[in-house]
């Protein structure tokens, strides 16, 4: 069997990230049957599957689907388990009877428990396991759209350093990946998994306690605190279970800032989020028992009124922002990349960091997608853009090193006006169009370069204005011209 063949591939548990896997794989030519809730599959049944965001487009026909897991016959090569954690043991006994001998189930859940499980189940030779940092939502049966990622789907063996389970996590990291969704093999998912949990145990709890999002969370001292102590302890627990995270709880990096889905309150050009400082050890050493624990009491009483401050004064700043400042040898940058791409449109970032602006040019593949699928992407590259996910991940990881974030995502219409279109609008968004979307980026403007016969005749710049809840034209200003 090579790597080339058509897999047969079952998700149990199509809802929103289930119907991106199982799309996705049925786009690159796998055999896969989607097993789910009815309202959902009998749309796609009906008119294909369809799927958006950042990963782009799939129009998806010809996908199998199913409500019982009792009426599936057919053995497959891989089941990926996307169910929640409280149907793992149910979906489970359904499902392991279908895996092929040959084959392998494939815990795409985060969390702990889901694994072993899954080992359990089929063996440590078919088990494996995924830590998925991607987020997804159905909009309207038959749809899903991708929306956030922070990392590659990482895949690795239930039993670490099994060998046929290893290869199983190498042969289907790689077959993901070649579908269009980031993905890798690890050595031990389980410090990937474990890492998401530290994740959710410091940022969860205080987001839904004080009704706040992360980036504001970590922009106040006494909630970085608790979280801090929150990412020690469990880091504790982790290592008393015999797990290694790629990590200590000392330098345990911050949440991605600017590939997330944030609300409007968010920081302008997507601060930071939490990053312990001090380890409990450390901090011990310099402060008696009784005062760190009234410390601890007092940073829980005053933690919402503080971050709720911080995020106020961050909502204001939010809206008051009419101009963007970029320098005369980025703008350069920018014109010239718009230049040597026309006719063509081009994309790309602009960072501040601590050394001056720095653009990065980006790969538009609206050709190769165009070429792929003309049905689902009827417009080339002379009249549309799409950034290649790799380096928009890349764009995402830089954003988090200290003191960058990102200014601005520009792009050019070529033999057109520098104007945001509608299209454009809706790239920078997330959330139904004529609901109330939020930018995907929040502080962060967009620029589009006006190119005609080769020659940048416009630049204009816009950027969300909380107040109409829209992008306006804000006013670009080129220091050093």
């Amino acid at each position: 069997m090579t790597e080339t063949m058509s897999q047969r591939v079952l998700v149990a548990g199509a809802g929103a990230l289930g119907s991106v896997f199982g799309g996705f794989l049925a786009a690159a030519g796998n055999d896969v049957t989607l097993l789910g809730r009815a309202p959902h599959l009998d749309a796609i049944a009906a008119g294909g599957l369809t799927i958006e965001g950042i990963f782009g487009a799939r129009q998806v026909a010809g996908v199998r689907v199913a409500t019982d897991a009792g009426r599936l016959r057919t053995p497959f090569d891989a089941v990926l388990l996307t169910v929640k954690a409280y149907d793992t043991a149910a979906m489970l006994a359904a499902v392991a009877p279908l895996v092929a001998r040959g084959g392998c189930l494939i815990s795409l859940q985060n969390g702990l428990g889901n694994v072993e499980r899954v080992r359990d189940a089929v063996g440590a030779g078919r088990a494996v396991g995924a830590r998925v940092i991607f987020g997804a939502e159905i909009p309207a049966p038959g749809r899903a759209r991708v929306t956030v990622c922070a990392e590659p789907v990482a895949i690795g063996a239930a039993a670490v350093g099994d060998p046929s389970a290893d290869a199983h996590a190498r042969r289907w990291a790689a077959r993901i990946a070649a579908a269009g969704i980031p993905a890798e093999a690890v050595s031990d998912v389980h410090a990937y998994l474990w890492t998401k949990v530290f994740y959710n145990a410091a940022l969860n709890p205080l987001g839904a306690l004080l009704g706040l999002p992360y980036g504001a969370l970590a922009a106040d001292a006494d909630a970085r605190a608790i979280m801090d102590d929150v990412i020690t302890e469990a880091y504790a627990v982790a290592r008393a279970r015999g797990v290694r995270p790629g990590v200590t709880s000392a330098s345990f990096p911050r949440p991605p800032t600017t590939a997330r889905r944030c609300c409007r309150t968010s920081s302008a050009g997507g601060g930071p989020r939490s990053t312990p400082s001090t380890p409990r050890s450390q901090r011990s050493a310099r402060q008696p028992a009784c005062r760190r624990r009234s410390t601890r009491r007092s940073r829980v009483s005053s933690a919402g009124a503080s971050v709720s401050a911080a995020c106020n004064r961050r909502v204001r700043a939010h809206d008051a922002a009419t101009m963007i400042a970029i320098d005369a040898k980025a703008m350069a940058a920018m014109r010239a990349h718009a230049e040597e791409s026309f006719p063509e449109e081009c994309c790309g970032a602009l960072f501040a960091t601590p050394h001056g602006q720095v653009v990065r040019r980006m790969t538009n593949i609206q050709n190769a997608l165009h070429a792929a699928d003309p049905a689902t992407h009827p417009r080339d590259a002379r009249t549309a853009y799409q950034m290649d996910p790799r380096e928009l991940f890349e764009v995402n990881r830089d954003a988090d090193r200290p003191g960058w974030r990102v200014l601005v995502f520009y792009h050019s219409h070529p033999s057109h006006g520098a104007y945001f279109s509608p299209t454009d609008r809706a790239r920078a968004l997330w959330g139904e169009p004529d609901g109330d979307p939020e930018p995907s980026y929040p502080g962060v403007a967009y620029a589009v370069l006006s190119v005609y016969e080769g020659v940048v005749r416009d630049v204009k710049a816009y950027a969300w204005n909380d107040a109409s809840r829209d992008f306006e034209e804000v006013t670009l200003d080129v220091a050093g011209a």
